[in-house]
Protein backbone atom coordinates (compact mmCIF):
# COMPACT_ATOMS: atom_id res chain seq x y z
CA UNK A 1 0.00 0.00 0.00
CA UNK A 2 1.28 3.62 -0.47
CA UNK A 3 3.19 5.01 2.33
CA UNK A 4 4.18 1.42 3.37
CA UNK A 5 7.48 -0.78 2.66
CA UNK A 6 7.46 -4.20 2.65
CA UNK A 7 11.58 -5.58 4.46
CA UNK A 8 12.56 -8.85 5.32
CA UNK A 9 12.79 -9.87 9.22
CA UNK A 10 16.65 -11.11 10.80
CA UNK A 11 13.31 -14.50 11.38
CA UNK A 12 13.14 -14.31 7.45
CA UNK A 13 9.57 -13.37 7.65
CA UNK A 14 8.49 -10.60 6.11
CA UNK A 15 7.43 -7.13 7.52
CA UNK A 16 5.88 -3.41 6.57
CA UNK A 17 7.09 -0.41 7.75
CA UNK A 18 6.16 3.03 7.29
CA UNK A 19 8.18 5.13 4.40
CA UNK A 20 8.92 7.58 6.55
CA UNK A 21 10.51 5.74 9.77
CA UNK A 22 13.11 4.28 7.60
CA UNK A 23 16.15 6.32 4.92
CA UNK A 24 16.80 3.63 1.93
CA UNK A 25 20.64 3.35 1.27
CA UNK A 26 22.52 0.73 -0.77
CA UNK A 27 23.89 -2.50 1.22
CA UNK A 28 26.78 -1.96 0.35
CA UNK A 29 27.01 1.53 1.29
CA UNK A 30 29.38 2.67 4.11
CA UNK A 31 27.13 4.02 7.23
CA UNK A 32 26.64 7.48 7.73
CA UNK A 33 29.49 9.22 10.29
CA UNK A 34 27.35 11.64 12.64
CA UNK A 35 29.02 14.51 13.06
CA UNK A 36 29.72 15.49 16.69
CA UNK A 37 26.70 17.58 17.41
CA UNK A 38 24.86 14.44 15.52
CA UNK A 39 26.56 12.32 18.03
CA UNK A 40 24.76 14.72 20.93
CA UNK A 41 21.48 14.82 19.72
CA UNK A 42 21.58 11.27 19.55
CA UNK A 43 22.53 10.70 22.94
CA UNK A 44 19.95 12.90 24.15
CA UNK A 45 17.67 10.67 22.37
CA UNK A 46 18.38 8.13 25.48
CA UNK A 47 17.34 10.35 28.10
CA UNK A 48 15.59 9.12 30.89
CA UNK A 49 16.42 5.79 29.66
CA UNK A 50 17.24 3.00 32.97
CA UNK A 51 21.15 2.75 33.92
CA UNK A 52 21.61 -1.74 33.21
CA UNK A 53 24.70 -2.51 34.54
CA UNK A 54 26.21 -4.51 30.98
CA UNK A 55 23.20 -3.46 29.11
CA UNK A 56 23.27 -2.28 25.72
CA UNK A 57 19.74 -2.53 24.91
CA UNK A 58 16.21 -0.38 25.30
CA UNK A 59 15.67 -1.69 28.33
CA UNK A 60 18.94 -0.36 30.06
CA UNK A 61 22.36 0.86 29.06
CA UNK A 62 25.32 1.22 31.19
CA UNK A 63 28.56 3.90 30.22
CA UNK A 64 30.24 2.25 28.18
CA UNK A 65 27.58 0.42 26.61
CA UNK A 66 25.44 4.05 26.01
CA UNK A 67 28.64 5.24 24.56
CA UNK A 68 29.03 2.78 22.47
CA UNK A 69 25.85 2.49 20.85
CA UNK A 70 25.70 6.07 20.17
CA UNK A 71 29.33 5.78 18.17
CA UNK A 72 27.88 2.69 16.63
CA UNK A 73 24.52 4.27 15.50
CA UNK A 74 27.15 7.15 13.83
CA UNK A 75 29.06 4.74 11.72
CA UNK A 76 31.94 4.19 14.02
CA UNK A 77 33.18 0.95 16.41
CA UNK A 78 34.46 1.37 19.79
CA UNK A 79 35.72 -0.73 22.33
CA UNK A 80 32.60 -1.63 24.99
CA UNK A 81 34.09 -1.18 28.31
CA UNK A 82 34.96 2.40 29.46
CA UNK A 83 38.80 1.57 30.16
CA UNK A 84 39.09 0.25 26.70
CA UNK A 85 37.75 3.00 25.36
CA UNK A 86 39.87 5.36 27.09
CA UNK A 87 43.02 3.02 26.49
CA UNK A 88 42.12 3.33 22.51
CA UNK A 89 45.15 3.30 20.08
CA UNK A 90 42.74 4.83 17.73
CA UNK A 91 41.81 7.81 19.74
CA UNK A 92 43.24 11.03 20.40
CA UNK A 93 43.72 12.43 23.64
CA UNK A 94 41.95 16.08 24.13
CA UNK A 95 43.01 18.96 26.77
CA UNK A 96 39.69 20.36 28.28
CA UNK A 97 40.08 23.51 27.18
CA UNK A 98 39.98 21.89 23.48
CA UNK A 99 37.06 19.23 24.33
CA UNK A 100 34.56 19.73 21.42
CA UNK A 101 31.18 17.72 21.11
CA UNK A 102 31.14 14.35 20.65
CA UNK A 103 34.32 13.56 22.57
CA UNK A 104 34.49 10.87 25.19
CA UNK A 105 35.15 11.98 28.81
CA UNK A 106 36.19 9.70 31.44
CA UNK A 107 35.70 9.01 35.36
CA UNK A 108 37.22 6.99 38.09
CA UNK A 109 39.11 6.12 40.48
CA UNK A 110 42.16 5.09 40.78
CA UNK A 111 41.37 3.78 37.44
CA UNK A 112 38.74 4.75 34.72
CA UNK A 113 35.62 3.01 35.37
CA UNK A 114 33.00 5.53 33.99
CA UNK A 115 32.47 7.28 30.39
CA UNK A 116 30.20 9.39 28.67
CA UNK A 117 29.67 11.98 26.16
CA UNK A 118 30.66 15.88 25.61
CA UNK A 119 27.63 17.63 24.62
CA UNK A 120 29.70 21.55 24.45
CA UNK A 121 29.23 23.90 27.16
CA UNK A 122 31.10 22.07 29.67
CA UNK A 123 27.82 19.22 30.28
CA UNK A 124 28.14 15.54 29.14
CA UNK A 125 25.44 12.82 28.53
CA UNK A 126 26.08 9.73 30.35
CA UNK A 127 24.20 6.58 31.77
CA UNK A 128 25.13 6.82 35.95
CA UNK A 129 23.93 5.69 39.19
CA UNK A 130 24.83 8.77 41.01
CA UNK A 131 21.84 10.51 42.10
CA UNK A 132 19.13 8.89 39.71
CA UNK A 133 20.56 5.17 37.85
CA UNK A 134 18.91 6.43 34.41
CA UNK A 135 20.80 7.94 31.21
CA UNK A 136 21.24 12.17 32.19
CA UNK A 137 23.05 14.98 31.35
CA UNK A 138 25.47 16.37 33.87
CA UNK A 139 27.90 19.08 34.31
CA UNK A 140 31.68 18.74 34.67
CA UNK A 141 32.17 21.17 36.91
CA UNK A 142 30.05 19.35 39.62
CA UNK A 143 32.43 18.57 42.67
CA UNK A 144 31.43 14.84 42.07
CA UNK A 145 32.83 14.14 38.36
CA UNK A 146 35.26 17.03 38.72
CA UNK A 147 36.84 14.74 41.59
CA UNK A 148 36.66 11.94 39.41
CA UNK A 149 37.64 13.45 36.20
CA UNK A 150 40.25 11.27 34.53
CA UNK A 151 40.86 12.83 30.94
CA UNK A 152 39.46 13.03 27.36
CA UNK A 153 39.81 11.29 24.14
CA UNK A 154 38.23 12.36 20.80
CA UNK A 155 37.59 8.75 18.47
CA UNK A 156 38.46 8.46 14.82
Amino acid sequence: EPGWLLVRLPSGESGYVQAGDVRLSEAAAPAPRLTGPELVAQARRFLGLPYLWGGMTPWGVDCSGFVAAVYRSGGRILPRDADLQFEDPQARAVEPAALEPGDLVFFGHPSVSHVGLYAGEGRFVHATTHERPVVQESRLDEPHWRELYRGARRPR
